[in-house]
């Protein structure tokens, strides 16, 4: 249902959405980066000063470390998303391939397709095609 009503979204209502307003593809590159460069013993606070040696105090920096102190929760065997979905949604927008999520111990490997609004339309094919026989 989220990839559907993603699709019926206009320029001027993504505009609208203080969600939208940050640069998350920028967001996206650097929650990966700072998980990359992290030890293995790191701490939260360490993502989040890492985070804001990179971006500083700035909308996106706030957006960043959220996405470590308060993750978007995404388990993909069970094809759901909590804890996040504006935040998915303007990532989605943005084009982001890859961000930092929370997958428990379900692993993803492939990054999201550049075409956020074909991948939705592919997801809303899949489930009619699944769920109403078509």
């Amino acid at each position: 249902m989220g990839a559907q009503w993603f699709l019926t979204l206009t320029d001027d209502e993504l505009a609208a959405c203080s969600y939208h307003r940050a640069d998350w593809l920028r967001i996206a590159e650097v929650s990966v980066g700072v998980f990359r460069s992290l030890a293995n013993d790191a701490t939260l606070e360490d993502a989040v000063a890492a985070v804001e040696a990179e971006l500083g105090e700035s909308a996106e920096g706030r957006w960043c470390s959220s996405l470590f102190l308060d993750p978007i929760v995404c388990r993909p065997k069970g094809r759901s998303v909590t804890n996040g979905q504006h935040r998915a949604c303007a990532l989605r927008a943005s084009g982001a391939p890859v961000c930092v999520v929370d997958v428990g111990d379900e692993y993803v490997g492939e990054p999201r397709p550049a075409d956020p609004w074909r991948r939705a339309a592919g997801d809303i094919a899949a489930f009619w095609a699944k769920y109403a026989g078509s």
